[in-house]
């Protein structure tokens, strides 16, 4: 219900969309090309939602018939928030993907079940809502990309600092010292293992 697309309506301002929302008028993508005439599309209308103007999620889900990209009430296939998912870390979030209830659509970690972190831009992709189309597709070609970072290991949690507790609030790419030597350190700054935040 909190999706930025269920708040998007048109009108000449933004006090007249949201005071004389109505379905005709809903403009999920955001885009002012969707209105009529000189309306433009405005975000986070208080007063009106799609969902609930539908019924509730059930009945705008249901309204949505028939598949295909042009219907409202349903995020693009390209649409970014499709790869934000939950996890205690990014490699729990990754092992989420197929989990459905772990997709965080809006980007908040009240999206999440119990207690886990909405992550964004994971190689998650929630794809649920989505009907294939009647005739297929050329498949896209990727350049071939690097194997896969993991993240929980010693050398990608090594960084350089006056103290354990300066390199865990300082940590960043440029304090990075995988090899666990102090000589990719800077100065006196000496390189702490495991450090997390």
């Amino acid at each position: 219900l909190e999706h930025p697309e269920h708040s998007r309506f048109c009108g000449v301002s933004w006090n007249d969309a949201n005071e004389n929302c109505k379905l005709s008028r809903h403009c999920p993508s955001g885009d002012s090309s969707e209105c009529l005439g000189d309306e433009d599309c405005y975000s986070f209308l208080s007063d009106c939602n799609y969902v609930e103007m539908m019924g509730g999620p059930g009945a705008a889900a249901a309204s949505i018939s028939g598949g295909g990209e042009g219907n409202s009430g349903r995020l693009p296939s390209d649409d970014p928030s499709r790869n934000n998912y939950c996890g205690w870390d990014w490699n729990d979030a990754l092992a989420g993907c197929s989990k459905d209830d772990h997709w965080c659509p809006s980007g908040s970690d009240s999206d999440c079940p119990g207690g886990k972190v909405c992550f964004a831009g994971t190689e998650c992709k929630y794809v649920s809502d989505l009907s294939p189309t009647l005739t297929p597709t050329n498949r896209p070609t990727y350049p071939p990309t690097l194997r896969p970072v993991v993240y929980n290991t010693v050398e990608n949690t090594r960084f350089c600092g006056d103290g354990w507790e300066d390199a865990r609030t300082t940590c960043r790419i440029a304090s990075h010292c995988p090899s666990g030597s102090n000589s990719d350190c800077y100065g006196s700054q000496v390189c702490f293992s495991w450090i997390t935040g």
